[in-house]
C-alpha cells in the first residue's frame, strides 16, 4: 500500500486524469486520499509542484532513460536504433511504472500532459527540452554510424533524427486511439523500412 508523498502522487494523479487538472482542487486530493491538508503541504507548496513531479518523473523514467541508455551503449547505429523502436513499444503497451500505467489509463495521460503543458510555461518548457535532448541523441547515434562507415556520409543526420522521433511519436498516437494495434509488429516493419531509407540515404535532407 502506498503511504506518504507516493499516496498523494498517486491519488492526485488519478483524479487529474479523471477530472481533468484545473478542475481538481487540493481539497479533493486530501479528501480521497484521507489525510489532512497539512500532510499534503509538508510535502507539496501547491497543486502545481505535484503536477511538476508527475512530469519530472515521467520526463525521468521515459525520455531520459532512452537517452541514458544511448549514451551508455557503444552499439552499432542499426543496434541502437532498433533498441530505441523496442523501448518506445515496451513504454506504450507493457509499461508499468508508477505513472504510466494500464490501470489509470495512457490515453488519459496524454490528455494530462497536453493539459500540463498549455496551462504552464514550465511545465512546456521542460517537454521542450526532453524532446530536443531526444533529437540530439538520435542525431549522435547517426552521426557515430556515418564516422564509423556503417552509414553514408551524405546522410544527414539532424533530419533523419526528426524523421524517427515524428514517427515514433505518431505511432503513439495511434496506438491511443486505437488499442487493437500490433505494436510490436508495426514497430518492427516501420523500424525495418526507416533502416532501409537511411541505408539508402532516402531520408528528407534539411532546407537551407
Amino acid at each position: 500500500m502506498l503511504r506518504g508523498k507516493e499516496h498523494l502522487v498517486m491519488t492526485a494523479l488519478g483524479l487529474f486524469l479523471r477530472n481533468g487538472y484545473s478542475t481538481v482542487s487540493v481539497n479533493d486530493i486530501v479528501h480521497k486520499a484521507g489525510v489532512s491538508k497539512g500532510a499534503f503541504y509538508h510535502h507539496f507548496k501547491s497543486k502545481q509542484e505535484l503536477l511538476e513531479l508527475i512530469f519530472d518523473w515521467w520526463l525521468k523514467e521515459d525520455i531520459y532513460k532512452i537517452i541514458d541508455e544511448i549514451v551508455a551503449n557503444n552499439a552499432t547505429a542499426h543496434e541502437q536504433l532498433q533498441r530505441i523502436f523496442k523501448h518506445s513499444v515496451g513504454r506504450v503497451s507493457t509499461s508499468s511504472d508508477l505513472y504510466i500505467n494500464e490501470r489509470i489509463g495512457e490515453d488519459l495521460y496524454s490528455l494530462l500532459v497536453l493539459e500540463g503543458i498549455s496551462q504552464s510555461y514550465q511545465l512546456k518548457e521542460k517537454v521542450r527540452v526532453a524532446y530536443s535532448d531526444l533529437i540530439r541523441a538520435y542525431e549522435m547515434v547517426l552521426s557515430n554510424g556515418v564516422k564509423s562507415g556503417e552509414l553514408k556520409a551524405d546522410l544527414d543526420p539532424k533530419m533523419t533524427a526528426i524523421n524517427i522521433a515524428s514517427q515514433l511519436e505518431g505511432l503513439y498516437t495511434l496506438y491511443v486511439f486505437n488499442r487493437n494495434l500490433n505494436l510490436m509488429e508495426v514497430a518492427s516493419r516501420m523500424f525495418g523500412t526507416l533502416w532501409d531509407q537511411i541505408k539508402a540515404n532516402s531520408v528528407a535532407k534539411e532546407y537551407d
